[in-house]
């Protein structure tokens, strides 16, 4: 739910990361000219893939890896992925041709019915994994949940100052072998008696019903279980939904008004572990 990572996956060949670099960093030098506060690019080789991350700073990404599967011949894959929101796209392309095209997107107004929401996270990591991105790339990011990894060499293309390449050491944390990588949104350390809090914000749309509530506490329960195997150790997982007013949205109230009784202690049960 609260993984946000926008990033482009690129099959090296043989040129390795630094030929990905050479054909991406013209692109986001002449964009960077006109946006000033966009952050470095950086890249990341690892089984014959290149990551991109800071891929959000460049316009039409999806474009971009068209061109990137057809100069290198080979596969890219552009994501765009916002968990609370939630939303996710995949589009894959290999030597210019269409590969896999995947992605959901909340289209209810304030009065039709709360959809029944997708996995986006993992949704979103079976469309990498399908489109052949490795699984220790997939969704993988500096600041998700983890033990810690060996440090790896990155090239950066900075985006302040005058263009250049940078080599750096970057760590990858080490995530379960299983599912996506979990990216916290807010975590508050406990006080000694209560445990550390992650608070996951989640937009809702539409009207909600029993059975769209039934959905979300089963995102709920499938995303503590992750956050839980990648963190090793107890955390209190509390989710924040707000409607796509702004409005916080109070599902045990929601259920009660269902008259629910499965609802609701399902989702107090949650909350107390």
């Amino acid at each position: 739910m609260a993984h946000e990572q926008t990033a482009l996956y690129v099959e090296s060949g043989a040129g390795g990361v630094e030929a990905v670099a050479e054909l991406i960093g013209p692109v986001f030098r002449q964009q960077r000219e006109s946006d000033e506060t966009a952050a470095d690019i950086v890249l990341l080789e690892r089984s014959g893939w290149t990551l991109v991350l800071g891929a959000a700073a460049i316009e039409g990404r999806e474009i971009l890896a068209e061109g990137l599967s057809r100069e290198l011949g080979g596969r890219a894959v552009a994501l765009d992925l916002w968990g609370a929101a939630p939303r996710y796209s995949v589009v894959a392309r290999a030597a210019g041709k269409a590969l896999l095209e995947r992605g959901w997107r909340p289209e209810a107004g304030p009065r039709d019915p709360m959809p029944r929401y997708p996995d986006v996270e993992l949704d979103a990591f079976a469309a990498l994994r399908n489109s052949g991105v490795p699984a220790d790339l997939a969704l993988a990011c500096p600041d998700a949940v983890g033990t810690p990894g060996e440090p790896l060499e990155a090239l950066v293309i900075r985006s302040g100052g005058e263009p250049a390449l940078e080599r750096r050491e970057l760590w990858l944390p080490r995530t379960p072998s299983v599912g996506p990588p979990v990216r916290l949104s807010r975590l508050e350390p406990g006080d000694g008696i209560h445990l550390d809090r992650a608070l996951e914000p989640r937009a809702v749309h539409g009207v909600p019903n029993a059975a769209a509530l039934r959905r979300l506490l089963d995102l709920e329960a499938a995303y503590r279980e992750r956050v839980l195997a990648a963190a090793g150790r107890p955390l209190d997982v509390r989710f924040l939904y707000r409607r796509a007013s702004g409005e916080p949205l109070d599902l045990a109230r929601e259920a009660e008004r269902f008259e629910a009784p499965s609802l609701i202690r399902r989702l107090f049960e949650g909350r107390r572990r």
